[in-house]
């Protein structure tokens, strides 16, 4: 019989009153299946218990297993930060030894921001809903190197937490390599921007400076092939106008002699007017004196505005350059059948010489002077009633500078469009009328040659004025 329903029945006799060692009769076969039944129940148990403990080795085994391939390093805390369990991750650099972690706080050993972020993370859990947490902290290794991790953290069970820390070290070189990366590449990329618009304002430069050397050399040309001649008739209008004053006073010598000529030579003088001959001779010559030195004027203006000769920096006469660049204008000023005269102010101020590229600026004065006369073309019809006018105002200003404003009445310019006027090929103009180069190579001259400013003011119900201040000395 099983030793356990022996002590039961046992008891249960001595219960009854009956002795322990008499079993009542008829009892033997039911005591025989229970004891059969509690034997099977002990082998069952047997069975049940080896297994279990069976698993359970197997499970630690494949848990100490998982937890040695594991890349990442394991923490298990309690909720007030004392370290649990500690296994650093497969082939990660080790911070601390297990035994040495082990039962004690995590404020130990850890910095202590990077274990404030562990304790708040960990209060982060307590006060909300969220299955897990992370943060990104960095430590020294034993070789004092920066070591990088990742931490998750779950809580685990009631009262503990589990930290995954993953050393992101390698990670984080490849997204500073790569961050360097970029920004070299955008350094190569701004260089290669910056030296792309360099060349497409050197070719504009080329193109432009290319063009008004040969507009140059085109004035300078004429002006010394008219000047040759001229100066001839001009040295001469002096010896002509002496031989005719002498013909003329022997005319009249011949009549205080010959008061009586013959009819031949009165018919003669009548046929010519030789009276009207004579006074108007006196307005042919000053006629063509005058014309001959305004001549003399234009091609003076002409190598004014051309100044090949004066290729390196010297001191000039701006206003020099303005009415020479105004002369090479002057047709475009004046009234057409469809266009009306164009009204010229000039407001000049008491300005000393000043030191430039006298070429270039009048190559800047031409481009303005240019655009203002394309813009006013826009309303310069002869039924309009609004007259349309250029201004030229110099000045001195406070800061040793001169400033040149020229302005017109035309169409105002877009404010969307301003800030674009001085870049290269930019152009209103339609295809074919306009290359976009005149203001951008005249900003570069104004603000790169002469170290001075250009602006553009252009207001509704204000004139458009094109403001060019240089300093009066270059430095």
């Amino acid at each position: 019989m099983h030793r356990l329903l022996q002590r039961q029945l046992k008891r249960h006799l001595e219960e009854l009153g009956t002795s322990p060692e008499t079993i009542p009769e008829g009892w033997e076969n039911f005591l025989d299946a229970v004891s059969k039944a509690y034997e099977q129940a002990d082998t069952d148990r047997f069975r049940l218990e080896h297994i279990i403990q069976q698993n359970a080795k197997e499970l630690l085994a494949l848990n100490s297993q998982m937890r040695a391939a594991i890349p990442d390093t394991f923490l298990r805390l309690d909720r007030q930060g004392m370290i649990l369990d500690y296994k650093p991750g497969k082939n990660q650099r080790p911070y601390l030894s297990a035994e040495t972690v082990t039962g004690k706080p995590l404020s130990r050993f850890l910095p202590e921001n990077v274990s404030s972020k562990f304790l708040d993370a960990i209060a982060k859990l307590d006060h909300s809903d969220l299955d897990e947490t992370s943060i990104f902290h960095k430590l020294a290794d034993a070789a004092n190197d920066d070591c990088f991790y990742e931490v998750r953290i779950l809580p685990f069970l009631d009262e503990q937490i589990v930290a995954i820390a993953r050393d992101i070290s390698e990670r984080k070189k490849a997204e500073t390599a790569l961050h360097r990366s970029q920004l070299k590449l955008r350094e190569k990329t701004y260089r290669l921007s910056s030296t792309l618009a360099d060349l497409k304002d050197t070719q504009a430069q080329l193109v432009q400076t290319e063009k008004m050397s040969g507009l140059g050399q085109l004035v300078a040309g004429i002006a010394h092939e008219i000047n040759n001649p001229i100066n001839f008739v001009s040295g001469n209008i002096g010896h002509i106008q002496g031989y005719i004053e002498e013909i003329v006073d022997l005319l009249e010598l011949y009549a205080d002699y010959y008061p009586t000529p013959s009819p031949e030579i009165q018919e003669r003088v009548e046929e010519i007017d030789l009276d009207f001959l004579l006074e108007d001779l006196e307005k042919t010559q000053s006629s063509m004196k005058l014309g001959v030195n305004r001549i003399k004027e234009i091609v003076l203006s002409l190598r004014v505005f051309s100044r090949l000769d004066e290729a390196e920096m010297k001191e000039i006469n701006i206003h020099e350059g303005i009415e020479s660049t105004l002369l090479i204008l002057n047709h475009r000023f004046k009234e057409t059948e469809t266009l009306a005269k164009v009204e010229l102010t000039k407001l000049y101020g008491d300005l000393p010489p000043i030191e430039c590229y006298a070429g270039q600026l009048n190559q800047v004065f031409m481009n303005v002077l240019a655009n203002a006369l394309d813009a006013l073309d826009e309303t310069r019809s002869l039924s309009n009633d609004k007259t349309p006018t250029i201004e030229i105002v110099t000045e001195c200003l406070p800061n040793n500078y001169v400033a040149i404003r020229i302005g017109n009445n035309g169409p105002n310019i877009p404010y969307s469009i301003r800030d674009r006027l001085f870049d290269p090929f930019f152009t209103t103009k339609p295809v074919g009328t306009g290359t976009g180069l005149g203001l951008s190579i005249s900003y570069q001259i104004v603000t790169d040659g002469h170290g001075g400013r250009m602006r553009c003011y252009s207001l509704p119900g204000q004139n458009t004025e094109f403001c060019i201040e240089i300093p009066i000395r270059q430095a």
